[in-house]
Parts: structure tokens; sequence; C-alpha cells
């Protein structure tokens, strides 16, 4: 029993937020990568998939540096 509240520490649940928020971050750029055609040019589909698609890699983006920043404070004051 003190070993699972060793291991669910709140440091661990800091870094399992930071892993997370760089996770999120790696692939909505890999994404944005292979979806890029020439020099800052990106090929979609359709038009709904051009306008949707940057809103919510803006919201996933937000998310990632919320989890990230709220990771490194778990950390620093837990």
């Amino acid at each position: 029993m003190i070993l699972l509240a060793q291991v669910f520490s709140s440091h661990t649940y800091g870094w399992i937020f930071i892993v997370l928020g760089v996770m999120v971050r790696i692939i909505i750029r890999r994404n944005r990568f292979k979806r890029r055609v020439g020099y800052k040019t990106y090929a979609y589909k359709n038009y709904l998939k051009s306008e949707l698609i940057p809103v919510l890699e803006m919201l996933f983006n937000l998310a990632a540096i919320i989890l990230i920043i709220l990771g490194i404070l778990i950390v620093i004051w837990a």
C-alpha cells in the first residue's frame, strides 16, 4: 500500500503531464510537416479541412502548453 502511494505521488502526475504535453506538440508538428507541400504551403483535401484543422491544431497546442506548465508547477511545488 505504501509502495502505491509512492508510485502515484504528485511528482509522478507532474511528469506524466509534461510528457503528455510534449507528445501532443510533437504529433501536431509531425502532422503539419507531412502536409507541407512547398514553402509554408499546406495541402488539404477539401475546404472544410483547411479551415477546421488549423483551429483544432491551435486548441490542442494550447492544451499541450497548459499541460506542460501545469506539470512543471506540480513538480516544483509538490
